[in-house]
């Protein structure tokens, strides 16, 4: 009897002492957050230097799973329940300048209290390429009020921001969307004279639970279709081809409803471009690749009859095409 009182003493003291210990940077990361590192002087450029795990983090998040409405696993957008200008410095509406405090910090992007990935902002004032995942003064400005998002890394060829921890956690809080997918479908040179006319084939489809809308080049006309993206490039050997054409007279508006069409749940659509303004494109293997962009629409604008806008930016999987 006197021995399990001891034990049962001992047990008590020690079970208290643990939990009155002020808690470790682990115990603090909760399901999705956005955490700063604790040490400032740290730069994004430096976050080389020591494993994931051996940063220690601030207590507070920057950013929680309580500020996200959702968030677009396509285009890596975080749709906010609030204005991001709670989150930034120098926020004037229009444009954003980062601090010279925020230029180059990192942060750590935590998903069920695993250690996932590690960004840095990325300014306009910096010359080298950020490592890993960013978020950029210029984009961070551009976007809506209510949308951040976090851009690739120029460097990676590995995507970071595709963990699956992330997009499981972001599934259990049902803040999840799936977004689009855009599949680069073919590639053909239609005329390779003194300049070359291009043909390519995509097909985009909606994996999200929203119905959503997309720019389609049939509905805007090709040539308002590519004020939005430059269509397919060629890559090979050193050497880059894309279109020079591009229309000089922006629209009047940065978008126009009558461009857009909408794609259902499980549904998507194939659509064909013919692009001029090519160079002569010599003989070669080439890789060829494209950006899919819808343009920033404010929240306001963003949710049209059958569904809602969809924003971003997808670059789909390459194709290889070789010219004889």
């Amino acid at each position: 009897m006197t021995r399990i009182i001891f034990c049962s003493l001992l047990l008590l003291i020690f079970g208290c002492s643990k939990n009155n210990e002020p808690l470790s940077p682990n115990e603090l990361e909760g399901l999705f957050e956005i955490y700063f590192l604790e040490d400032s002087s740290i730069t994004g450029t430096q976050t080389t230097q020591m494993e994931i795990h051996q940063y220690t983090l601030k207590n507070d998040p920057w950013l929680t799973n309580d500020d996200i409405q959702f968030y677009d696993f396509s285009s890596h957008c975080i749709y906010l329940k609030g204005d991001k200008s709670q989150f930034f410095e120098n926020d004037t509406g229009r444009y954003l300048l980062f601090t010279p405090f925020r230029v180059s910090q990192p942060f750590i992007v935590v998903a069920n209290k695993e250690r996932c990935y590690i960004g840095s902002f990325h300014s306009l004032m910096l010359s080298t390429a950020p490592r890993g995942p960013y978020m950029d003064e210029f984009d961070i400005g551009c976007y809506p009020r209510d949308v951040m998002h976090i851009s690739k890394g120029w460097i990676d060829t590995v995507d970071m921001r595709n963990d699956s921890r992330i997009k499981d956690v972001l599934i259990s809080l049902d803040l999840y969307h799936g977004g689009i997918s855009v599949d680069l479908k073919s590639v053909n040179i239609i005329e390779n004279a003194d300049t070359s006319t291009v043909e390519y084939v995509f097909r985009i489809a909606n994996i999200d639970h929203d119905n959503l809308y997309v720019i389609d080049p049939d509905r805007m006309g090709v040539d308002l279709f590519h004020y939005f993206t430059n269509g397919i490039v060629f890559r090979g050997d050193g050497i880059q081809f894309q279109s020079m054409y591009k229309k000089v007279a922006t629209p009047s508006t940065s978008w126009d409803a009558a461009w857009f069409t909408e794609i259902s749940v499980n549904s998507s659509i194939e659509r064909t471009v013919r692009l001029r303004g090519y160079p002569k494109l010599l003989p070669g293997k080439y890789r060829c690749d494209f950006t899919f962009s819808d343009p920033k629409v404010e929240k306001e604008n963003r949710y049209l009859s059958g569904g809602r806008i969809w924003l971003g930016s997808v670059v789909p999987s390459t194709v290889e095409t070789e010219i004889y």
